[in-house]
C-alpha cells in the first residue's frame, strides 16, 4: 500500500497536455494545420516548422471562418490556450513498463516526471513575439531503454545530469523569438524544426533531432516561398560517440512553388560543415556555389519534392534528398553504381466523417551510406566528425539506418468528444553494408580497430580504414543485398482522453502501447572489432550474435495543465 501511495503522489506532482506551439514542432496542431490545408480550409503553410505566432493566429483564423463544426471547435481550442495568456505550468507523469522476450522473458519499469512553464509574448501589435518552454526532465531510469527501436525521446536533455533522490533530472528548454508579419519574418531561438510533407519522418530535417540553435528567414508569397536557415549543432566523433564539441554547423534553404493550388514543388539543399564559421552560407544562393569558395570541402545535399492534391483531402507527396550520385554511369543506365540517397512517397487522407480524422500511409527507402560522410580531413575514428548528417549525436534527417526500406500506416480517430486514439504500424528492413566488404578490406577493419565502424549506422562511413580510399562496395548497387537482414515491425495504439475542463486547470489521461518484434536482432552491431584477430571469428561470433527479439512497450501517464 506504501508503494502505491507513493506512485499516486509522484503521478500527481510530477510535459504537456498541450505544448508550446511556436517552439515545438512536434505539437499536435502541425498535424491539424496539414489536414485543414489538405482539406483545403488553409492555404500555403510555411514549410519549415515552428511557425510564428503570427502565422499559427493566421491559420487559425481561417479555419474559424471556412472550418466544419468539428474543425471550428478545435481551432478556438488552439485559440484558447496558445492566446489565452502568456504562461501556463504543465505538468505531466508517467509510469513506463518494458516485457522483453529474448531467451527468457524479463520486465522492467520506470518513472518520469516533467514539470514545466511554458507561453507566449507578442509586442509590437504581434510584429515581435517570444515562445518558450522550461521545464524539468526526470526519469528513474535511462529514458532511452523504454524507447522502441529508432525512436528518439521527445525531450531535448540529454547531457547535463543532476541527481534528486532516486531521479536523474536534467533542464529541458527551448525558446524562439520572431520578428515579421505572416508573409515576411525572421525567427532565432533554440529549437527542433521539420520540414516536408511527412511529419513524422522527414528526410532533410526531422523533428525527432535535438535541438540546435536556429536563425530563420522566410518569406512567403502567392506562388512561391522560400525559407533559409542557419543552425549551430552538436558535432560527435567519428566512433559514434555522443560527446560533444562545438563548431558544427548546418544551414539549409528551400524554395516552393505553387504553379497550382493543388500542386506544390519544392527544390531544397543543406551543406553541413565544421571547424569554421562560414558567414558565406547566409547569403540566398545555390550552395554548390557557396561551396566553391571554400575548395569544395563540405557535405552538401540536394532534394526535390512535391505535394498533389489529387481530390480534396487527399494528398499525395513523394521526396528524394541526394547525397552523391554517378551521373557518368547513370547517364549510361548503369544502376550498378554509386547512388548514395533517400526517398519516400506516400497519401494522406483526411477524410469528411466525423470520428476519422486522418489515414497516412508511406515508403521511405535509405540507400547504403546515406548521411554517413566521413571527416577526410582528419583520419582518425576517435577524431571529430564535422560533416556527417548528425547533431549531437541523433540523426538530422530520417531517425533510421542507411542501407534500410520502411513502410508505415497510422489513423488518427475521436471516437468520442475529449478521447484521441492512434494506431498504426510499421515495417522495417536494415542491412549492414559492412557485411558485403572484401576479405581485404574486412582485414583492414580489424588491423586498424579503433578507426572505422562497421556496424551500418551513419558512423559506417565508405572510407576505407587502411587506405583511405573508398571501400569498394560503397560504389556498387548494395542496397539490402546483404546475407542477413535485421527485420522489425511495430503495431502501436495510444489513447488519450481529456477530463472535463475546471477552473483550476484540466486533466487528461494517457494510456499507449507498442508491440515490437525483431528478427535478427545484432545485425545493427560492429562486425570487425579489435576483440578478434581473423576476419573468419569476427564474422562467426556477429552472426552467432544473432538473436530474434518480442519487446512490448507499455505507459500510462497523467498530464495537467492550468
Amino acid at each position: 500500500m506504501k508503494k502505491i501511495i507513493t506512485l499516486i503522489c509522484t503521478l500527481l506532482a510530477g510535459t504537456a497536455l498541450f505544448a508550446q506551439v511556436s517552439v515545438d514542432s512536434q505539437d499536435d496542431f502541425y498535424t491539424d494545420a496539414q489536414n485543414w490545408e489538405i482539406k483545403g480550409i488553409v492555404k500555403n503553410l510555411p514549410p519549415l516548422r515552428p511557425y510564428t505566432l503570427n502565422n499559427i493566429k493566421g491559420i487559425l483564423t481561417q479555419v474559424l471562418e471556412k472550418g466544419s463544426e468539428d474543425d471550428i471547435e478545435t481551432a478556438e481550442c488552439y485559440m484558447e490556450e496558445i492566446f489565452g495568456k502568456s504562461w501556463r505550468i504543465e505538468l505531466e507523469a508517467a509510469v513506463k513498463g518494458k516485457i522483453s522476450k529474448k531467451e527468457e522473458t524479463s520486465f522492467t519499469k520506470n518513472i518520469l516526471g516533467y514539470p514545466a512553464l511554458k507561453g507566449n509574448m507578442s509586442f509590437f501589435n504581434d510584429i515581435a513575439s517570444i515562445g518558450y518552454k522550461l521545464g524539468l526532465a526526470a526519469t528513474k531510469n535511462s529514458e532511452m531503454d523504454f524507447l522502441p527501436e529508432y525512436t528518439y525521446s521527445e525531450h531535448d536533455a540529454y547531457f547535463d545530469d543532476s541527481v534528486m533522490g532516486p531521479f536523474v533530472v536534467r533542464f529541458d528548454g527551448d525558446v524562439t523569438t520572431s520578428v515579421g508579419n505572416e508573409n515576411l519574418f525572421a525567427q532565432l531561438g533554440i529549437n527542433r524544426s521539420s520540414f516536408g510533407s511527412n511529419l513524422s519522418n522527414g528526410l532533410a530535417i526531422d523533428d525527432s533531432d535535438y535541438h540546435s540553435g536556429n536563425l530563420g528567414f522566410t518569406y512567403m508569397g502567392n506562388k512561391w516561398n522560400y525559407v533559409q536557415q542557419f543552425s549551430v549543432i552538436g558535432a560527435s566523433r567519428n566512433n559514434g560517440s555522443s560527446r560533444l564539441n562545438p563548431n558544427k554547423f548546418f544551414s539549409f534553404h528551400a524554395a516552393e512553388l505553387y504553379p497550382t493550388e493543388n500542386f506544390h514543388f519544392s527544390y531544397y539543399e543543406s551543406i553541413i560543415f565544421g571547424n569554421r564559421f562560414d558567414p558565406a552560407y547566409f547569403i540566398p544562393a545555390p550552395y554548390m556555389a557557396t561551396q566553391g569558395l571554400g575548395g569544395y570541402s563540405d557535405n552538401l545535399l540536394m532534394g526535390i519534392n512535391f505535394d498533389w492534391k489529387i481530390m480534396k483531402g487527399l494528398l499525395w507527396y513523394s521526396d528524394v534528398f541526394v547525397d552523391d550520385l554517378s551521373v557518368n554511369e547513370l547517364v549510361k543506365f548503369n544502376f550498378n553504381t554509386r547512388i548514395r540517397l533517400a526517398a519516400q512517397t506516400g497519401v494522406i487522407y483526411v477524410p469528411e466523417l466525423k470520428y476519422i480524422n486522418r489515414i497516412t500511409l508511406d515508403f521511405t527507402a535509405i540507400l547504403p551510406y546515406m548521411y554517413s560522410h566521413a571527416e577526410h580531413s582528419l583520419g582518425t575514428y576517435n577524431s571529430i566528425n564535422y560533416q556527417n548528417y548528425t547533431n549531437a549525436g541523433f540523426h538530422i534527417g530520417s531517425e533510421y539506418d542507411p542501407n534500410s526500406a520502411i513502410v508505415a500506416l497510422n489513423i488518427k480517430i475521436t471516437p468520442l468528444k475529449g478521447l484521441k486514439i492512434n494506431a498504426g504500424g510499421t515495417f522495417i528492413v536494415h542491412g549492414n553494408v559492412a557485411e558485403n566488404v572484401t576479405e581485404n578490406e574486412a582485414k583492414n577493419y580489424l588491423e586498424t580497430a579503433g578507426y572505422s565502424s562497421s556496424d551500418g549506422s551513419v558512423y559506417n562511413h565508405t572510407e576505407n580504414p587502411a587506405t583511405s580510399g573508398l571501400i569498394s562496395n560503397s560504389e556498387l548497387w548494395s542496397w539490402l543485398t546483404q546475407e542477413h537482414l535485421m527485420y522489425t515491425v511495430q503495431g502501436n495504439i495510444s489513447c488519450e482522453y481529456e477530463l472535463q475542463r475546471f477552473k483550476w486547470g484540466k486533466v487528461s489521461i494517457e494510456i499507449s502501447s507498442v508491440t515490437e518484434y525483431i528478427k535478427n536482432k545484432g545485425v545493427d552491431s560492429n562486425i570487425y572489432t579489435s576483440s578478434y584477430t581473423t576476419i573468419e571469428e569476427a564474422k562467426a561470433a556477429w552472426i552467432a550474435n544473432l538473436h530474434d527479439e518480442i519487446n512490448e512497450y507499455i505507459s500510462i501517464g497523467l498530464k495537467y495543465n492550468f
